[in-house]
């Protein structure tokens, strides 16, 4: 039953109780659906603004999701700048440590090289030296010699004169035995003559004495020399 038909039958049941009851019961009937639609209406409501309180509380959560959101982005965007960052650091590195690694096995080499000609240039000084002892030696022992063979010639020469000297005056007295000789054959004699005639044979002896020093002077420098090698 509606509620704008609701008086017009009202003024039709008037005439008898037995209408009154039925309209009390139907205004009862329309007061609890009243106070039912009513309720009803108050849970839409409580329930209505339930669901705004939980869209409201909903779209706040979204803005904090959506806010956090934007941090998470420019959080994860710093983090992969610096990762990016990072990764340019160590390629960095990463190539330093090839440059200096190549850097370090040039300097090896070079190092090991500078070794090698400093232990030839030790073998060779060595060698060098050894040798330059050698030549010392030999020279020495030339020099001697030649100083030897320098005291040798000279005596030979000395000796030489020596003889030279000896066998002039050898021939001299020769030639004055010669006169002593001729003269003893004329017939001429007197003191003087005869000490004339001494005087040869003095110097004969006194060559023949030279000769024998000067023989024994070359043999004692020969056992000399002989005893120094």
């Amino acid at each position: 039953m509606s509620c704008v038909s609701l008086p017009a039958q009202v003024g039709k049941d008037c005439k008898d109780s037995a209408s009154l009851l039925k309209i009390q019961d139907v205004i009862l009937s329309y007061k609890r659906l009243v106070e039912q639609l009513k309720r009803k209406n108050k849970k839409m409501e409580n329930k209505v603004n339930g669901l705004q309180k939980e869209l409201s509380e909903t779209k706040e959560l979204k803005s904090q999701l959506e806010h956090q959101k934007v941090k998470w982005e420019q959080e994860l965007g710093r983090l992969r700048f610096t990762l990016k960052r990072e990764k340019e650091k160590r390629r960095n590195g990463d190539i330093l440590y090839e440059k200096m690694r190549e850097q370090f096995r040039v300097k090896e080499e070079q190092y090991n090289k500078e070794v090698e000609l400093k232990q030839q240039l030790e073998l060779s000084l060595g060698t060098l030296d050894v040798e330059l002892r050698t030549v010392g030696n030999n020279l020495d022992q030339v020099v001697e010699e030649r100083n030897d063979a320098k005291l040798q010639f000279s005596r030979e020469q000395d000796a030489r004169v020596l003889q030279d000297g000896i066998l002039k005056n050898h021939l001299c007295k020769q030639t004055e035995m010669e006169v002593a000789n001729n003269r003893m054959n004329s017939g001429i004699s007197n003191s003087h003559e005869k000490e004339e005639d001494l005087l040869p044979k003095t110097h004969m002896w006194q060559d023949e004495i030279a000769m024998l020093r000067l023989d024994r002077d070359i043999i004692n420098n020969k056992n000399q020399d002989m005893e120094k090698k």
